[in-house]
């Protein structure tokens, strides 16, 4: 059997501690989220341009200290992230892209709890969001339901 060997290559240039890789604008190719440093208060998303390379086409304006919980999910349909960061403002937030608007969109779920980690799930026609909320010594569950 022939030996594989794994190839690298830089695809970005720009300090990053966590990832997700998904088609957030729906558009057939998959956009690229970091979170900037490690663990860092930006978030940015990357889309492949013509050839090949990562171009910035958002970042969150005001910074997420600690930027730890991060989970890609699907929520009805739409690609979204869920970020949480356990200083500062605490938030655990949704970042999605709107296809009417062209542009991202951010939804705040919460906030003072600091969460260290997300997942989301569904359960009975609803969207449900699994949080461990380090700062608040808690494990929580989010509900989202369509109005």
């Amino acid at each position: 059997e022939k030996e594989k060997k794994w190839v690298y290559r830089k695809i970005l240039d720009e300090p990053a501690s966590d990832l997700l890789y998904q088609d957030f604008d729906n558009d057939g190719e998959k956009e690229l989220l970091i979170l900037s440093p490690f663990h860092g208060e930006k978030i940015k998303i990357f889309k492949k341009g013509r050839n090949g390379e990562f171009i910035k086409v958002y970042e969150r304006i005001s910074p997420m200290p600690f930027a730890h919980a991060i989970y890609g999910g699907n929520l009805y349909g739409k690609e979204c992230a869920f970020i949480g960061g356990r200083e500062g403002k605490k938030e655990l937030i949704a970042i999605s892209f709107d296809e009417e608007k062209g542009n991202y969109i951010e939804e705040l779920i919460d906030k003072g709890a600091g969460a260290a980690n997300c997942m989301v799930f569904n359960v009975d026609n609803e969207t449900k969001l699994l949080a461990a909320n380090r700062e608040t010594n808690e494990v929580a569950i989010y509900s989202f339901r369509r109005v």
